[in-house]
């Protein structure tokens, strides 16, 4: 009899005992969620504030990069936030070369031959670049997967690619392709100037203003350096 007391007791012990670990356990938890979980809390919220900002972006962080084959080179390359992309482009053929079109993709937009897939893909430009010249090109379009102009917020980074097709001193049809990495940067806008003139006579006095009149500029923009 005695010995199933004891053996009663032993086992209220370690039940008690569990309970007593389980409930220490249990209140170390909450403590612990007590103490850090504000701070886990704000460090989340400041993380995604930074996101919702772009600076956490993965888009930010692509290489900004201009690359084209021979005979072309290109640096200085950004695009504005409605996906129109200036750049700098070089040649050093020895004879001028006539660049006809410029097309800035998302490498899905690709075919088999690395050309654009579809036509309207291509900006026309229409200017010959001496050799051993630069010349400064803005308003090229730039097309994300899907087809759709990019449309990028400040700071993101397209990357896709460049293909140039151009026209040789011979007459022979080139085409240059290679790599485009650039930031979004700046809006291009062309603003027109506002003049006023003022006429007074004797009798009467006339004021007239023009009206001042702002449009954005979507046709190539040529500017030899």
């Amino acid at each position: 009899m005695k010995r199933s007391v004891k053996v009663i007791k032993k086992e209220k012990n370690n039940e008690n005992s569990l309970i007593y670990r389980i409930k220490y356990k249990l209140q170390a938890a909450m403590e612990y969620l007590m103490t850090y979980g504000w701070a886990i809390l704000i460090i989340a919220l400041a993380l995604g504030v930074l996101y919702s900002l772009g600076i956490l972006n993965p888009q930010n962080f692509k290489p900004q990069v201009c690359s084209l084959t021979a005979p072309f080179y290109c640096s200085d390359q950004y695009l504005n936030t409605n996906g129109f992309l200036t750049l700098k482009i070089a040649q050093g053929s020895g004879s001028t070369i006539t660049i006809n079109k410029i097309a800035c993709v998302d490498k899905s937009l690709l075919d088999q031959r690395g050309l654009p897939s579809n036509q309207a893909y291509w900006s026309g430009v229409g200017v010959s670049i001496p050799s051993g010249s630069q010349t400064q090109i803005s308003n090229i379009i730039c097309y994300s997967s899907g087809g759709k102009q990019y449309n990028g917020k400040i700071g993101s980074v397209f990357s896709g690619a460049i293909i140039i097709n151009a026209t040789t001193s011979t007459g022979a049809n080139i085409f240059s392709v290679g790599e485009i990495g650039a930031q979004v940067k700046v809006l291009s806008t062309s603003t027109s100037t506002t003049s006023t003139s003022s006429t007074t006579s004797t009798s009467t006095s006339t004021t007239s203003t023009s009206t001042t009149s702002t449009s954005t500029t979507t046709a190539p923009v040529v500017i030899t350096v």
